[in-house]
């Protein structure tokens, strides 16, 4: 009885040994086939290691292609041409300022001809407000560097002047003696030509506020950016991270000049709207004048 009973203890005793075999067998197997992978990505990042001399040296070592030398001497070449055009174009201004403003009538035939105008200069005698007509004067670079009349501000006066904010128009009032639809269509052009005229003096205000500082500050971005040995020397020789964070720089400039370009456009879209709405506004006469043909009550269209 006693040995029966021993017996069916050591057939339960084997059973669960056999039982824990067959579990720790997969998870020996499972470790092994962890470890091969764990030494296989270790050989992996050694050998990304083991190159990473090569890939500083390619980072690090100065720039000599023949690629990178031709765009640098295309783009020194552009940074050189840009500020040239533009002080270019404002040193002739005296010169077309003088033979539009001296114009007797006869500009056109010497041209034709090949000569010289025939009219004198102005002077500061002869035409003390000239400085108030140029768009030059915006630029710096008025006809008179000294303007004749003492405590005046041409450039503001050519912004009056071009923004058309000179131009009176009578404000309308009570008293007026014509009739009820002629008063209407008048306070309704009234109305839309001083509207535009306000516009007109804001975007000149831009120009009036610049007075060509934004200009300079361009020429000199453009050059410091085109130098070939200030700039491009750097970008082909200096440690990688400092030319990457001066790019982020002229990165941040070039959001900057979007943002202003966008601007720009939403003002030259509502400059033609006015400009359109003014067109309308002149119009109103031969307007009034097809209603009354349409009507009948003018003849001889």
């Amino acid at each position: 009885m006693a040995f029966n009973y021993a017996k069916k203890i050591l057939i339960l005793a084997g059973a669960a040994i056999f039982v824990s075999l067959s579990f720790l067998s997969p998870l020996k197997g499972q470790a092994a086939s962890s470890d091969a992978q764990v030494v296989a990505l270790l050989q992996q990042i050694l050998a990304k290691v083991n190159n990473l001399p090569t890939y500083i040296t390619a980072w690090t070592t100065t720039d000599s292609s023949e690629a990178s030398a031709n765009m640098q001497a295309n783009f020194t070449q552009l940074g050189q041409l840009l500020p040239q055009d533009l002080n270019t174009q404002v040193s002739l201004q005296s010169t077309l300022n003088n033979n539009f403003l001296s114009n007797d009538g006869n500009n056109v035939y010497a041209f034709n001809g090949g000569t010289a105008p025939t009219a004198a200069a102005p002077t500061a005698k002869t035409f003390p407000y000239a400085n108030d007509l140029v768009y030059s004067s915006l630029l710096g670079a008025p006809i008179y560097s000294k303007d004749p009349r003492p405590n005046t501000d041409y450039a503001m006066n050519y912004v009056m002047n071009a923004s058309g904010a000179n131009l009176y128009h009578p404000m309308p009032g009570g008293g007026w003696g014509g009739s009820q639809a002629a008063q209407r269509r008048y306070q309704t052009f009234y109305n839309t030509v001083m509207a535009a005229t306000s516009f007109n003096n804001f975007i000149l205000s831009k120009n009036y506020a610049d007075k060509a500082q934004f200009n300079t500050l361009q020429t000199t971005l453009i050059q410091q950016a085109t130098d070939p040995g200030n700039w491009f020397a750097k970008v082909g020789s200096e440690q990688i991270g400092f030319v990457l964070r001066q790019l982020l720089m002229y990165q941040s400039q070039t959001f900057v000049l979007l943002t202003e370009m966008i601007q720009m456009q939403k003002e030259m879209v509502s400059a033609q709207a006015m400009n359109t709405a003014t067109l309308i506004a002149v119009n109103q006469m031969n307007e009034s004048s097809m209603i009354n043909f349409a009507k009948g009550q003018q003849t001889g269209a």
